[in-house]
This record gives structure tokens, sequence and C-alpha cells, in this order.
């Protein structure tokens, strides 16, 4: 079973079985990861990742990215891959 946590106006839990979370994590999403050169935020769409932030030292820092690319995808959720 795959869960990740979404933020902001979609903020909602997305767990089930494999291929009910394999087909909502690849509709256009913001996701948060954590690396080990840090926090980084991407943005999918189609199933390709389109846009990404630099390394961050914090979750915050890489959220604040998605707010300002944010305003043009704004119906996307973002899910927060870190936990």
């Amino acid at each position: 079973m795959q869960s990740a946590r979404c933020h902001g106006s979609h903020q909602r839990n997305v767990q089930g079985n494999e291929d009910e979370a394999k087909g909502i994590m690849e509709s256009t999403r913001f996701e948060i990861v954590n690396d080990s050169k840090g926090f980084h935020a991407r943005f999918w769409s189609n199933g390709n990742i389109i846009w990404w932030t630099e390394s961050y030292t914090s979750k915050a820092n890489a959220k604040a990215g998605v707010g300002i690319i944010s305003v043009y995808a704004e119906d996307a959720p973002l899910y927060d891959l870190t936990t």
C-alpha cells in the first residue's frame, strides 16, 4: 500500500491498494521529497517531472517554492512524500 499526505486546498490522505494509489499519483501534482541532499519540490504532469527546485535544508522552504509556482497550477494537489 502507498500513502501520501496532501496539503493545501486539496488536503486529503491518499491510501488504498497499489493500483488505486498509482492512478492517483500519476495525476498532475506537486510533491515534496527528502533525500540525502535535502528537501525538494517537484511538479508532475502526465507522468513526467516538468519542474523541480534546488535542495533546501527545510521542508518549509521547499513548500515556499511550491507556493511561488502554484499560481500557474492552482488545482494541483501537494503530496508530502517525506514521511
